[in-house]
C-alpha cells in the first residue's frame, strides 16, 4: 500500500514537471514568435520608409530589426537594406564605406542567405566606385599641381627678364615645393641655378648655383638641360677655384708686407 502510494506521488510529480516544462517552452516559443513578428513588422516599415525616401528613419527601423533578431532571421535582410540605404544616390547622408561594410558582413556572416549573391555584386561594384573616385581626386590634384607649376614658371620668365631675381627665385622655389611631382622639375632646378649664377644678381651665390645644377644632373640625367647644367657647373667650379687662388695670393701679400 505504501509503495503504491509512493509510486503514485512520483508519477504526479513527473506529470507536474512535464506540465511546467511544456508551459515554459510554450511561453518561450510564444515570446520568440512575437519577437520575430515584431522584427518583420519593423523590416516592412523600414522598406516602406525607404521607398518614400525617408532614409534616416528607414535606417533606424532596420537597426531596430537587428537589435531584435540578433543574427537570426531577418537579420540578413536588415543588413542588406542598410547597405542599400547607405549607397542610395538620393540619400544626403550616403556613406559608401558603410554600405560596403554592410554587404561584406553578409558575405562573411550569412553565406547561406538568399541575398548573398546580390550582396557580392554590390560589394564589388561599390569598391570599384570608391577606387575610381579616389583616382579622380588624385588626378584633379595632379592637374591643379601642373597648373600651379606652369603658373610659377610663367612668373619666373616675367621676373627674370626684368632682373627681378628675388621674385623669380620665389616663384621657382614655390614650384619646387609642390608635393610629389616631377613635372618640369629639371627646368625649375635649372632656373634656380641660373638665378644664383647671374652676374647682375646682388645675391648671387655660385656655390648654391652649383648645388642646384648638381641636383639636376643627379635627379634628371635624361633631361635635355643636364648637359647645359654640367657646362655651368664646370664653369662655376673654375670661377670658385680662381677666387680661392686670389684670396690666397692676397693673404701671401699681406704676410710679405709685414
Amino acid at each position: 500500500m505504501g509503495e503504491k502510494y509512493f509510486r503514485s506521488r512520483q508519477c504526479l510529480y513527473f506529470c507536474v514537471a512535464c506540465l511546467i516544462l511544456t508551459v515554459m517552452y510554450g511561453c518561450v516559443s510564444l515570446s520568440d514568435m512575437r519577437t520575430r513578428r515584431a522584427a518583420h513588422d519593423h523590416l516592412n516599415q523600414g522598406q516602406l520608409l525607404f521607398e518614400q525616401g525617408d532614409f534616416k528613419e528607414a535606417a533606424k527601423e532596420n537597426q531596430y530589426v537587428l537589435s531584435l533578431s540578433g543574427k537570426n532571421d531577418p537579420a540578413d535582410k536588415a543588413i542588406f537594406n542598410l547597405g542599400l540605404i547607405y549607397a542610395h544616390q538620393d540619400n544626403p547622408d550616403r556613406q559608401y564605406q558603410k554600405s560596403v561594410e554592410s554587404f561584406k558582413r553578409i558575405l562573411e556572416e550569412y553565406p547561406d542567405s538568399p541575398l548573398y549573391n546580390h550582396a557580392k555584386i554590390w560589394y564589388h561594384l561599390l569598391n570599384e566606385d570608391i577606387r575610381l573616385n579616389a583616382e579622380i581626386v588624385r588626378l584633379n590634384a595632379r592637374v591643379e599641381t601642373l597648373s600651379s607649376i606652369n603658373g610659377y614658371l610663367v612668373q619666373h620668365d616675367q621676373m627674370f627678364k626684368t632682373d627681378d631675381f628675388k621674385a623669380a627665385l620665389d616663384a621657382n622655389e614655390k614650384a619646387l615645393a609642390l608635393p610629389d611631382d616631377k613635372h618640369r622639375m629639371d627646368e625649375i632646378l635649372f632656373n634656380i641655378g641660373l638665378i644664383y649664377a647671374h652676374h647682375d644678381n646682388p645675391d648671387k651665390n655660385y656655390k648654391k648655383s652649383m648645388e642646384y645644377f648638381e641636383r639636376l644632373i643627379n635627379d634628371h640625367p635624361d633631361s635635355p638641360l643636364a648637359d647645359q647644367a654640367k657646362v655651368w657647373q664646370s664653369l662655376l667650379d673654375v670661377i670658385e677655384k680662381s677666387k680661392q687662388v686670389d684670396i690666397e695670393i692676397e693673404e701671401k701679400k699681406k704676410e710679405l708686407a709685414r
